[in-house]
């Protein structure tokens, strides 16, 4: 994986003509995914129990914010509550709706040294830049990124996700371990930038675990550009 970025043209005066840094949208991972990194590192301890105690930890971070004490994370980084909002007078008192009570975040020393020192980049053009899927939600249990029902209808979120159904290489598609090839999704409800969703394709027998493969093209005769979402299990039926 890399951050990848395009270029664009500053139009700032004292940066006229010189052309910026952006960086393209990138996957939004959660909880689900870190505790399943962690469950997989050899800690005797399965994901379920992992995502409990980083669930119990932020609301453990809230009370302390809360209670107007800031918080260090190890060294990732710093969350500190602080006050908005102007005032007329050394005694003026806090007025909600016109002040309000906010969290701001500082990023640790730990944190800027490892993204720093081994972050890889990739510069993609601005109308280049991969889709992105964020998350799956599943109707039928009502679960995110973490369930799939096959026969049930699906929802992917995240950003330039549209592409062209007439291109037989453009598509959305299941993959698995345990298909012999990647499986094309052909029935839409919605087909959009942000948002797709779909009839959930029946599967074979024996396939516990897919994620969704997708490509598009920002113009024809451009490169296929891929999308790849969480791995999901199989709903029970």
């Amino acid at each position: 994986m890399s951050l990848q970025f395009y270029l664009y043209q500053s139009k700032l005066d004292h940066a006229e003509g010189r052309f910026l840094a952006r960086a393209a949208k990138t996957p939004v991972e959660g909880i689900d995914t870190i505790a399943a990194e962690i469950a997989n590192s050899g800690l005797a301890a399965g994901k379920a129990e992992v995502a409990a105690v980083l669930a119990q930890a932020c609301e453990v971070i809230e009370r302390r914010l809360i209670a107007g004490r800031a918080v260090r994370l190890g060294g990732i980084c710093t969350l500190r509550p602080t006050i908005r909002g102007s005032f007329d007078g050394p005694e003026t008192a806090f007025e909600h709706g016109r002040h309000e009570v906010a969290v701001s975040i500082a990023a640790g020393k730990r944190l800027q040294k490892a993204v720093r020192t081994y972050a890889r980049v990739e510069k993609v053009g601005p109308q280049n830049a991969a889709p992105v899927i964020q998350e799956y939600f599943d109707v039928a249990t009502q679960s995110r990124n973490t369930l799939y029902t096959p026969g049930g209808i699906g929802q992917l979120t995240g950003s330039r996700l549209s592409f062209n159904q007439s291109d037989p290489e453009q598509g959305l598609f299941l993959e698995s371990v345990q298909l012999a090839e990647s499986l094309r999704i052909t029935t839409f409800q919605k087909v959009a930038n942000r948002e797709i969703v779909f009839l959930a394709p029946a599967l074979e027998t024996g396939v516990t675990q897919v994620n969704f493969l997708l490509k598009r093209r920002t113009r024809p005769a451009g490169p296929l550009l891929i999308a790849r979402g969480v791995t999901l299990s199989i709903a029970p039926a």
